[in-house]
């Protein structure tokens, strides 16, 4: 079986959040969104994309595109 490496991007774009809790004790929270996908790699390592801290927000409005390459998985 071929594996076309070119097509193999993972395309997430996150949007928004809302009324999340307040964590810290001034009634405050600083998000934001890490995703990542779980792959069979040798050395452990996990592709990961992190989005900008929205500080002292409970309403943040993200609007971020995160690529995250597939590999092909060991049958």
């Amino acid at each position: 079986m071929e594996y076309p490496e070119c097509k193999t991007l993972l395309r997430i774009t996150i949007l928004d959040a809302w009324d999340l809790p307040q964590l810290s004790t001034d009634g405050s929270t600083d998000p934001y969104v890490e995703v990542s996908l779980r792959t069979k790699s040798p050395s452990g390592a996990k592709d990961k994309y992190t989005t900008s801290i929205k500080p002292s927000c409970i309403n943040p409005v993200f609007n971020e595109t995160a690529e995250l390459p597939l590999k092909k998985e060991d049958e």
